[in-house]
């Protein structure tokens, strides 16, 4: 994975007064919250919606990493 999360961002929004249940009342999908605990991609939407929680803006949020096994993958041809 080239882009990361910097941040715990589940911590993030229990800063911001969301902890897990709040969140599931409505603001997040389930499955969003699973995959912010595991670690793994949420949607633009999602993303948007956690900005607009927190306060913070997407750079705060992720990094890109290069990872020079995924760039041959891109750039691979066949």
């Amino acid at each position: 994975m080239m882009i990361r999360f910097k941040i715990d961002i589940l911590a993030s929004l229990k800063e911001a007064g969301y902890n897990q249940t709040v969140l599931q009342s409505g603001l997040l999908p389930k499955s969003t919250i699973q995959a912010l605990k595991d670690g793994k991609n949420i949607t633009l939407d999602s993303l948007n919606k956690v900005c607009v929680l927190t306060g913070l803006q997407p750079g705060d949020l992720l990094e890109y990493v290069s990872i020079p096994e995924e760039a041959e993958k891109l750039f691979k041809k066949e």
